[in-house]
């Protein structure tokens, strides 16, 4: 059981991870490719 805990914990991590990568891509000003969203928000 103590291992799907862990398990668990790790999926969080990487899903929390993607998150933050998404969000600094969003904020940086140099790529363009996510310029068009910003606009949006």
């Amino acid at each position: 059981s103590s291992n799907d805990d862990d398990d668990d914990d790790d999926v969080e991590k990487d899903e929390e991870d993607k998150e933050e990568e998404e969000h600094l891509a969003q904020a940086d000003p140099s790529d363009v490719s996510t310029d068009d969203l910003v606009p949006s928000s």
